[in-house]
């Protein structure tokens, strides 16, 4: 499958497997693995945290629910989780914009 399609797919859908605003990080770490942690969002407080898988990038919350989901694809290559936890897969990254565009219409979401 095409990063564009995937892409496509997360819009339409708003999942990525187990990761959606509001789902149980318990969920996603049994489906993926350990993230990296890359820090708390603010300087002041712990949480909420943002944790990486890759180019995927999530934002949890102390409560521990996903708050913000967003997936890099400014870089020569996009790395997203794969199905085996702990192993990503890599993608080539050409983003365009008449690309997404393409790809969303052929998902069907406006």
């Amino acid at each position: 499958m095409a990063v564009l399609d995937i892409l496509a797919e997360m819009a339409r859908t708003g999942r990525w497997g187990p990761v959606a605003i509001g789902a149980n990080w318990n969920g996603v770490t049994t489906a993926f693995g350990e993230p990296w942690d890359v820090g708390a969002m603010s300087r002041r407080r712990k949480w909420p945290r943002l944790f990486a898988y890759g180019d995927l990038e999530l934002s949890v919350c102390r409560c521990r629910r996903i708050l913000l989901v967003c997936v890099q694809t400014w870089r020569e290559a996009i790395e997203l989780p794969s199905s085996v936890p702990g192993e990503t897969q890599v993608f080539p990254a050409s983003v365009t914009h008449r690309g997404v565009t393409r790809a969303l219409d052929r998902a069907g979401c406006p």
